[in-house]
């Protein structure tokens, strides 16, 4: 499994489909190696799962080129988190976990990953 950055470019998701098609044909087993990337970086995800601070408007995080600096740095240092390692990454997903309803329906790439996971599983 493996979760990406998309960082902006259009082309990530190609990208990633390359990549799982090339590892299928080498293991010669279906979704043996599956691939997401994020809209626009991972910390979205676990901003998804958060209250969001006075000001913040989904579609603003969501449509932001670097929500990292802009959404994620802020929160981290709203909580106090800044000197924990990882910078509160770890804390703050954490506690998004536990609103992982509210992170696929903000961020719809996290459930079709979970569909693509159970497909692969069998369930």
């Amino acid at each position: 499994l493996l979760c990406v950055d998309r960082d902006g470019k259009a082309s990530r998701r190609e990208a990633l489909n390359n990549l799982e098609r090339s590892a299928r044909e080498k293991v010669r087993i279906d979704h043996a190696f599956l691939a997401e990337n994020a809209w626009q970086e991972l910390e979205v995800w676990v901003l998804a799962g958060h209250d969001f601070l006075p000001g913040w408007q989904w579609r603003e995080i969501r449509e932001e080129i670097d929500p990292k600096e802009r959404y994620f740095v802020p929160l981290v240092a709203a909580h106090g988190l800044q000197d924990t390692p990882g910078e509160g990454r770890k804390i703050l997903a954490e506690e998004a976990a536990s609103h992982y309803s509210r992170i696929c329906q903000r961020c719809p790439e996290v459930g079709e990953l979970e569909t693509r996971i159970q497909a692969w599983i069998g369930a």
